[in-house]
């Protein structure tokens, strides 16, 4: 039952996300809200944590994500699943890097697979301009 009231308030959250401005407080909610689907055991859930952080990263791209930054490296150094490791460490390179976070942005109706392509071609484009330099 509890698992049902967090992934439908996950999702409640990244629809009014993508409808309207949300207050810092809203914000702060819904990053807690991700946090904690991150830390349960259900590998959908944490999947999709992971990515709506990425969504508000895209939407807010001044909103403090410095709490979801310690889950996602616990997540990335600890996780026994490859894909959450792998959606936490994209998601974490994203989300730290203002390059990143201003080009790749997450769109409407998008999948979490295919933000995670598109973000994964502009690190390897980022990377080879600057092996290319």
């Amino acid at each position: 039952m509890k698992r049902i009231i967090i992934i439908t308030a996950i999702m409640v959250m990244a629809f009014v996300a993508a409808a309207a401005e949300l207050t810092d407080k809203e914000l702060n909610a819904a990053q807690k809200m991700y946090i904690e689907g991150i830390t349960k055991g259900n590998i959908g859930l944490k999947c999709d944590a992971i990515y709506q952080i990425a969504g508000m990263k895209s939407c807010y791209p001044d909103f403090p994500t410095k709490e979801a930054e310690k889950v996602l490296q616990r997540v990335v150094q600890k996780d026994d699943n490859p894909l959450a490791r792998a959606y936490a460490g994209l998601t974490l390179a994203y989300i730290t890097d203002t390059s990143l976070s201003g080009t790749v942005k997450v769109a409407n109706g998008e999948t979490a697979n295919d933000f995670y392509q598109r973000l994964h071609q502009a690190i390897y484009t980022q990377t080879l301009a600057m092996i290319s330099q």
